[in-house]
């Protein structure tokens, strides 16, 4: 229970009525309206031994209230709504500002998907062009096994199971490079493979497929898309936060104001003495 309502609680006398507001219109004062369920729980629970639920009607505005409240405005009545910029005297700054921040969060995910799809685009580019300029320094060249294949690899290229074996060429052509390469599974000695290697002759690794720098991009995407959307998350939550803690704050300095007239009890000044 908020302090507010612990205070108020302690400040009601012995035996005491409990009122509500009812509808905005004279029904109440036709009939009695029974206290909601809510209401007749917090009853019980104070000991109040009478309930009254009070009527009205807004003075000249009462149509218009009723039109704002239950009619349709297609042309601005939801998106106005959501910003808080429709005129309702019953909404609080803390609510438009509620409001606003969750249209923030609703849009947030469209917006990280518009960013998602520049990031992945732009390291997609990114990666294309490094790939090409790779591929200029890469040659391809056939290589002849100088042993044996050793043991098949767990690893299998285009269904082949595949081993390494030392192989030499010849690249630029008047230069011989060994090394070990991979190989299909019972190579033997003296077979042909074919070798990637740089401008100097050097074993390189082959050129990256255009599914490699796709998968890339895509993770580049997926990682800013999520990024995004937490970040929005984290910040509408905080701020919501903040809004909650004034609003709280603000509920019980206007009590702290109002309690004392309203239950009849007069607080004494800080220092006050009795005569």
């Amino acid at each position: 229970m908020p302090r507010a309502a612990r205070e108020w609680r302690r400040s009601l006398p012995p035996e005491h009525i409990a009122f509500s507001s009812g509808p905005v219109d004279s029904s109440a004062e036709q009939h009695d309206i029974p206290p909601v369920r809510a209401v007749a729980q917090q009853m019980e629970s104070l000991g109040a031994r009478e309930h009254v639920t009070f009527g009205g009607e807004r003075l000249g505005k009462a149509t218009e209230w009723r039109h704002d409240m239950f009619e349709a405005h297609p042309e601005t009545g939801p998106l106005r709504r959501l910003l808080g910029r429709r005129s309702n005297e019953l909404r609080r700054a803390a609510d438009r500002t509620r409001s606003r921040w969750l249209v923030v969060l609703g849009f947030s995910p469209f917006i990280a998907v518009l960013c998602a799809i520049a990031v992945g685009t732009a390291v997609w580019d990114t990666e294309v062009r490094a790939a090409r300029a790779e591929a200029l320094h890469l040659h391809q060249v056939s290589a002849t096994t100088v042993e044996e294949a050793d043991r098949a690899l767990p690893a299998r290229v285009n269904n082949a199971q595949m081993a390494t074996a030392r192989a030499a060429w010849q690249y630029p052509a008047a230069r011989r490079h060994t090394d070990t390469v991979l190989v299909p599974a019972g190579t033997a000695v003296g077979g042909t493979v074919t070798v990637w290697v740089d401008d100097a002759g050097r074993k390189a690794p082959a050129p990256r497929p255009d599914g490699e720098l796709a998968s890339t991009a895509v993770a580049a995407g997926a990682a800013a898309f999520g990024v995004l959307v937490l970040s929005a998350g984290g910040v509408v939550w905080l701020r919501l936060r903040r809004v909650e803690a004034r609003s709280l704050a603000g509920w019980d300095r206007e009590w702290d104001l109002v309690e004392p007239r309203w239950s009849g009890r007069l607080r004494r000044e800080p220092g006050a003495q009795d005569d």
